[in-house]
């Protein structure tokens, strides 16, 4: 579902902004699809878990 909203509302390069972190998933499903993240979450070990999650299963995306 997330991964259509994402198709949706945002193009290849965009920024998508996530105010919450329901899951590292998120993250992950974004950068595979070629767009920029920035998130929060009130509970920052769910930020830190986000964070190495995605480092470990994406890779940096070269953006112009």
């Amino acid at each position: 579902m997330i991964e259509q909203l994402i198709k949706m509302f945002s193009a290849s390069g965009d920024i998508v902004i996530f105010p919450w972190l329901a899951s590292a998933d998120m993250i992950e499903i974004a950068h595979q699809l070629n767009r920029r993240v920035f998130a929060g979450d009130a509970a920052i070990e769910r930020c830190h878990q986000a964070i190495a999650q995605s480092r470990l299963t994406t890779e940096p995306l070269d953006y112009p």
